[in-house]
């Protein structure tokens, strides 16, 4: 089947979206399956913040926060933090050089949230290319395929 440009395009957008939603569900389960999974054991009540004032020629303002202990719960995490966790704490197997591609991948996937162009060359049809779909297959395949350490 012969698909216009334009078709192609939606697809590969679709398949990158999709692909990183992927990706973002087995982070979050393996992170929470090894125990890293950020939480506390503190709530904010209130935050006090002073005037502004000038310290050697920079302004500066002091804010004391209050907090209260409560039972633990599991703090938010969001994509980026996932990524940088699992490559800090190793724990998955692949590649050093698939996580620049994953951060790139990531945010061209918040693009469909938060659409900020900058020029008539800078929309979705541009932004996913041939090469982020195959560099999306890649990884979920490097994914999808490794021993989990």
């Amino acid at each position: 089947m012969k698909l216009s440009s334009v078709m192609y395009g939606m697809l590969r957008k679709t398949y990158v979206i999709t692909g990183m939603g992927i990706v973002e569900g087995l982070f979050v389960n393996l992170i929470k399956s090894e125990g890293k999974w950020k939480s506390s054991e503190w709530e904010s009540k209130k935050i006090f913040t002073t005037n502004k004032y000038l310290v050697d020629g920079e302004k500066i303002k002091i804010s004391t926060e209050v907090l209260k202990k409560v039972p633990k719960f599991e703090m938010r995490m969001d994509l980026d933090s996932m990524i940088k966790k699992i490559e800090s704490k190793k724990l998955l197997s692949i590649n050093h050089s698939n996580y620049p591609m994953l951060k790139k991948l990531r945010d061209l996937r918040n693009r469909v949230h938060l659409q900020e162009t900058k020029g008539k060359y800078d929309a979705d049809f541009y932004n996913f290319s041939e090469n982020e779909k195959v560099e999306m297959g890649k990884i979920l395949y490097n994914i999808l395929t490794i021993e989990i350490l």
